[in-house]
C-alpha cells in the first residue's frame, strides 16, 4: 500500500514522538500521549520537564508523543476540552479530531498497540484529557488526570467503551479548585474530584458505592 503521509491536521501542529531504544517495529508498542497545561510557560517542554515522563516510556518500551495546543488571543497555548476550560475566545479548533488524527499518524509510521493508548494531561490538558476520554473511548484506554475534571452536565459526555480514569487532585489547588467551581471566563461549572469520578462511575458501569482512601501526602512540602 502507498504511505497517503500525515494528515492535514498533523502537518498544520506537528508533535514531537519519542521512540524507545527497545521499540521493534515487529511488536505493536503503547502509547502515552501528554498534554500540557494552560498557562504562561505551559508547552509540551515544560509539561516534560515537570513531569519527567520520556525516561518512564522508554524504560517501559512506550511510544511518548507530545503534542501543543494553539495559541489563544493572550498567546498562550490551550486546548479546547470543555465549556469550563480553556477555549476562552471562541476558537473554532477541534482538539478532539487533532488528538485522533495524532493517534492514526503514530499508527501510520509505527506499530501500535491500539488497545494500550494513554493520554496523561494536567490542569488545563487534564481537562482535555476527560474530553478525550468522553469523545475518543474506542482510542483511549485510560487517563492520568493532574488537577483536571470532567464536564459537570454528565450527559455531556458519551463514551462508548469504558475508559480507566485515575484523579491525581490537591484539595489545596485554587485554580481547578479540589470540590468543584465555575469558571471566571466562561461562566461555566465544572465538577469537583468525587464528582468527577462518581461520573465515570456511571459511565464505565462500575458496580457499588465509591469508598473513601486514606489521603495520600504525596509531597509534603506544598
Amino acid at each position: 500500500t502507498v504511505d497517503p503521509g500525515p494528515s492535514p491536521l498533523v502537518q498544520a501542529r506537528p508533535y514531537a514522538l519519542k521512540e524507545p531504544s527497545s521499540y521493534d517495529r515487529s511488536v505493536p508498542a503503547p502509547l502515552v500521549i501528554g498534554l500540557h497545561g494552560y498557562g504562561d510557560g505551559d508547552n509540551a517542554d515544560a509539561f516534560e520537564a515537570w513531569l519527567k515522563l520520556a525516561p518512564v516510556a522508554a524504560a517501559r518500551g512506550y511510544l511518548y508523543a507530545l503534542p501543543s495546543g494553539t495559541l489563544d488571543r493572550m498567546k498562550l497555548p490551550f486546548w479546547n476540552a470543555t465549556d469550563a476550560c480553556c477555549n476562552f475566545y471562541k476558537s473554532k479548533v477541534d482538539d478532539v479530531a487533532y488528538i485522533s488524527a495524532v493517534i492514526d499518524d503514530v499508527a501510520r509510521t509505527h506499530a501500535l498497540d491500539r488497545a494500550r493508548v494513554y493520554v496523561v494531561g494536567v490542569s488545563g490538558g487534564a481537562i482535555m484529557a476527560h474530553r478525550l476520554a468522553c469523545d475518543l473511548s474506542d482510542k483511549i484506554a485510560a487517563i492520568f488526570s493532574v488537577s483536571g475534571a470532567t464536564y459537570a452536565d454528565a450527559s455531556k459526555c458519551k463514551p462508548t467503551s469504558p475508559v480507566s480514569v485515575v484523579e491525581l487532585h490537591g484539595d489545596a489547588d485554587d485554580t481547578v479548585v479540589y470540590d468543584g467551581g465555575t469558571s471566571r471566563e466562561t461562566g461555566a461549572s465544572y465538577p469537583g474530584a468525587r464528582d468527577t469520578i462518581a461520573h465515570w462511575k456511571s459511565y464505565d458501569g462500575c458496580v457499588g458505592e465509591l469508598k473513601e482512601r486514606k489521603t495520600l501526602d504525596l509531597e509534603s512540602s506544598v
